[in-house]
């Protein structure tokens, strides 16, 4: 091969690498506008919803708040432990194992979270709250949000159950509301 097509052809692919990589980039700087945008839409409307999200490390115990879930639950960000345990102490006491066994049946079984719960903020009133998230297909991981609530919330779908027949019953405790079964 001669010396001119080697020079041409090492000039042709200098050329494909140099817009190879400006494309690559204009992908790159796409991508993370469009990331961007998407968060800044999914914040908004937690923002409007006043709802406050969790983003839960299950293998390294790591629990995330953002700022909505210390104003939903009643507590400082400074004072809250960011694990399990954290989450355990805000609960009712007679809640905390109802949920926390709902939490490790999702956990098992990879399913959707739903539940209504009460905390007890550190003014000493009881909040009610809805949770609502998912366990990871790999188990590592769970997501959600919550948002204040009621017993009788309309927006939290109460089975025709023993649960939903507690629910509604004001003399008894706050049930949960996980059918795992019924969440695809």
């Amino acid at each position: 091969m001669s010396s001119h097509i080697r020079f041409c052809l090492s000039a042709i692919i200098h050329g494909l690498l140099i817009i190879l990589s400006v494309v690559i980039t204009v992908l790159y700087v796409q991508e993370r506008m469009l990331n961007d945008k998407s968060k800044e839409k999914l914040e908004m409307a937690l923002s409007a919803a006043k709802a406050g999200s969790w983003y839960w490390d299950i293998q390294r115990d790591d629990l995330m708040w953002d700022e909505r879930m210390f104003v939903l639950f009643g507590i400082r960000d400074k004072d809250f432990e960011p694990h399990i345990k954290g989450l355990e102490a805000c609960l009712h006491p007679e809640d905390r194992d109802a949920v926390l066994a709902s939490v490790r049946s999702c956990i098992n079984n990879r399913s959707a979270y739903r539940a209504v719960f009460r905390v007890i903020g550190i003014d000493g009133r009881t909040r009610f709250i809805f949770a609502a998230g998912r366990v990871s297909p790999d188990g590592r991981y769970m997501a959600g949000i919550c948002l204040a609530s009621t017993r009788t919330d309309t927006m939290i779908p109460i089975p025709d159950d023993k649960a939903g027949a507690e629910l509604k019953s004001p003399s008894k405790p706050i049930s949960m509301l996980t059918n795992p079964a019924s969440n695809p």
